[in-house]
């Protein structure tokens, strides 16, 4: 059970993934923020992810999991959208971590600014070694989407740096 109102819904989609997708959720749960939940949508793995998270997250109220057929990641994402409970959805990919204060001030942002939709942040990329080796806003070939429905429909984003309002999310749902 997932505690009574939490400010922030942070969807990670997964697929395949058992060995990767608890580094991604426990970057949201030593997040500052407190009243966050994980709503974890479990693509028709058959790796064992689905057993994994049930052993290890059973017993955290902060994270639910979600299984659900196989139909790729956008249809992960709109189901992991009309789960979460909260006024705000952050997302992240289960392959991608949280940096520390990233929900926290992503929240605050949007707390003191009513009439903005979505909070964007830039991204690291690591290689395989955990070196940093850019960032996404630093990429020479980065622009920025033009709309919210660009970046839905899949204009060049990185939904895990995105938190938006639940109902603009619930209106938009990925393409």
């Amino acid at each position: 059970m997932s505690p009574p109102n939490p400010h922030v819904s942070v969807v990670i989609p997964t697929y395949q993934r058992r060995d990767q997708v608890a580094v991604a959720i426990e970057s949201v749960l030593t997040q500052s923020l407190e009243h966050l939940e994980v709503v974890v949508i479990d693509d028709g793995s058959t790796d064992g992810t689905v057993q994994h998270l049930r052993r290890r997250y059973g017993a955290e109220p902060r994270v639910r999991l979600v299984h659900r057929p196989n139909g790729g990641v956008a249809r992960a994402r709109n189901h992991g959208i009309r789960e979460a409970r909260a006024p705000l959805i952050a997302f992240l990919d289960s392959d991608d971590r949280a940096l520390q204060g990233r929900l926290a001030r992503q929240a605050e942002a949007l707390d003191r600014a009513p009439e903005a939709t979505l909070c964007i942040c830039d991204a690291r990329f690591v290689d395989a070694e955990g070196r940093r080796i850019g960032s996404l806003q630093g990429h020479e070939h980065h622009r920025p989407p033009t709309s919210l429905r660009a970046m839905f429909a899949g204009a060049w984003g990185v939904p895990s740096t995105w938190m938006i309002r639940a109902e603009i999310a619930r209106d938009l749902l990925f393409d």
